[in-house]
């Protein structure tokens, strides 16, 4: 499992995408998880430091992608659009990518639409792989565990957040919290979280990358 947050204002005039840089050492599920995230403190599975740190947020061009499930959605995704010369959403959306082999992901497409006119955001989930549009909102893997204290916080910031009003911030309140959660022991599936928090903020002017370094610190997790 791995940390995602996107957020898209319904004015689209940016779009936020966040994540941790763990990869895990397990090997991949078969299916998506389903059902609560969380658990009572101390029920769930223990935390896994993860095998490897890698950047999980990919750019070319004015293109960015970013993904869940299985590393090799990202690295066959990065590689397809890398041969097709792809460096805008539109490009991307017009290639056929081929995920056989790896377990059920999900890939995100980021980026200037001038088709649209506008940002846009594209997810392409198991089996299909088909590519639909991510409406505005949030889209928060895991979503923040509600039996923490910081909840209160994060749900003052949800809808301001969500209308681009301190985006990055509201990212990181929510990764906090996930990662206390983590570390207590109440996150139902296995995951392994570390290094640094990425984010990248895009609007019509350019991207802005961001890294809170060593967001996810890993040591003492026994």
């Amino acid at each position: 499992m791995t940390f995602l947050a996107l957020s898209i204002p319904p004015s689209y005039s940016q779009i936020v995408v966040s994540q941790d840089q763990g990869l895990a050492p397990m090997q991949a599920r078969d299916t998506m998880p389903t059902g609560d995230a969380w658990v009572s403190p101390g029920k769930g599975a223990a935390p896994v430091a993860p095998a490897e740190l890698r950047g999980k947020i990919l750019r070319r061009g004015d293109l960015v992608i970013a993904g869940l499930g299985a590393f090799g959605v990202l690295a066959i995704a990065a590689d397809t659009i890398e041969a097709a010369d792809a460096d805008s959403i539109d490009k991307a959306l017009g290639i056929g990518f081929d995920f056989s082999g790896i377990p059920p992901s999900v890939l995100f497409m980021l980026g200037y639409s001038a088709r649209l006119g506008r940002l846009a955001a594209f997810m392409l989930s198991a089996p299909l792989y088909v590519p639909a549009e991510v409406p505005p909102g949030h889209c928060l893997h895991p979503g923040p565990c509600e039996d923490l204290p910081s909840y209160d916080a994060i749900h003052d910031l949800w809808t301001p957040a969500a209308h681009g009003e301190g985006a990055e911030a509201f990212h990181e309140l929510v990764a906090a919290n996930v990662r206390t959660a983590w570390r207590e022991r109440r996150l139902r599936e296995p995951a392994a979280f570390g290094g640094d928090l990425q984010t990248l903020t895009l609007t019509a002017d350019g991207i802005v990358e961001r890294e809170a370094a060593g967001f996810w610190d890993v040591a003492g997790l026994q």
